[in-house]
């Protein structure tokens, strides 16, 4: 239900000098149109075929990665610079971060996010954004992403260091 047909029905029903009826038509077409919004809204955030979950990942195997395009891949010791992280925005408005074990199939942890809360223009503020259920951060030289806001960035992030649910990494600082 809640078609084009029954909105015409609808109206031909409703009285208009009845405030209340013309208002709770319009409310329900108001509701119709966001229920319709929202559908086209989530099929352009996730299109069809791509891996895509809420929350800090764990032990997701690489083959379900469905959709994705690798993009930057190196040991976890290796030098990252800005442009490794930023990457071609040609690549998609999505990323998806994570880290794995040398020579594993398996992300040991991972996370998605829009390309504007992973990686924003304003790398000044400590404050992680919350985005898709992740805290994701990125703060002159340290990026990365927790299960929770409780992030102590000097270099990296410091805070719970015994939570596996959180990954950082050191940026531009040649280590």
């Amino acid at each position: 239900g809640g078609g084009e047909g029954e909105s015409e029905i609808e109206e031909q029903l409703v009285d208009p000098t009845d405030e209340k009826q013309v208002l709770r038509l319009q409310l329900a077409k108001a509701q119709r149109e966001i229920r319709r919004l929202e559908v086209r809204l989530d099929d352009a955030l996730h299109p069809k075929g791509l891996f895509f979950e809420e929350g800090v990942l764990t032990n997701v195997p690489i083959s379900k990665l469905g959709g994705w395009t690798e993009y930057f891949c190196r040991p976890y010791g290796y030098p990252i610079s800005s442009e490794d992280v930023d990457g071609d925005e040609e690549l998609g408005t999505l990323v998806l971060m994570g880290a794995r074990l040398k020579n594993s199939s398996t992300l040991a942890i991972a996370a998605i996010g829009r390309r504007s809360a992973v990686l924003p223009e304003d790398r000044f503020t400590k404050e992680p954004r919350l985005e898709n259920g992740v805290y994701f951060y990125r703060y002159f030289y340290s990026i990365g992403f927790s299960d929770t806001a409780h992030i102590t960035l000097n270099d990296c992030d410091v805070a719970e260091p015994d939570n596996g649910n959180k990954v950082s990494w050191f940026i531009d600082t040649g280590r």
